[in-house]
């Protein structure tokens, strides 16, 4: 709050003000040329944005499919830009859409081989891209610190959300 009336004050809170928005600023910048270097790379090589590799990795975590409603909260985005993506995944052979039988308000998704197959090649090219501009430029040390930071963050960001890992699939309910 204090960063933030900062802001809208335009003037200095004092060290914490200051330090909070050179934080933010820092992080903003970092993490958007991260983001945006690895996506390329990913794509360069595999046709696929980071939300695509993220949607396919959630799915090869699961035997049943998976509601999409639960994938749009594990990611934090609208149902539309999921059920795009998957629809661009399933053009590919990647994934597979289904309706509930029971219930045809249900769709479920899941991966097929060739999206395990090419998610887990994308992967690789994910994590050498984040080796070559993220954790190359880091102390051996900092990347545990980093890392829960990060898991902390994510996990106050789920809180009271559905999670993929925790939610059930609704198979039963939906019949699929």
């Amino acid at each position: 709050m204090v960063y933030a009336q900062a802001v809208d004050e335009g003037i200095d809170k004092g060290q914490q003000a200051g330090a909070g928005l050179a934080l933010w600023r820092a992080l903003f910048i970092s993490m958007t040329r991260l983001l945006n270097s690895v996506e390329g790379d990913v794509k360069a090589t595999h046709d696929l944005t980071l939300l695509d590799l993220g949607i396919l990795l959630a799915l090869s975590h699961h035997d049943d499919a998976v509601a999409m409603g639960n994938l749009a909260a594990t990611f934090g985005v609208d149902p539309s830009v999921i059920t795009y993506r998957l629809k661009r995944l399933e053009a590919r052979g990647l994934a597979i859409r289904t309706t509930g039988s029971r219930d045809r308000r249900f769709t479920f998704a899941r991966s097929t081989p060739n999206g395990r197959a090419v998610m887990s090649d994308a992967l690789r090219s994910m994590l050498d891209s984040a080796d070559r501009h993220l954790l190359s430029k880091l102390e051996p040390s900092e990347v545990p610190v980093l890392a829960n930071v990060f898991i902390r963050l994510q996990q106050t960001q789920q809180a009271g959300e559905t999670a993929i890992a925790d939610a059930p699939h609704a198979v039963d309910e939906a019949g699929v």
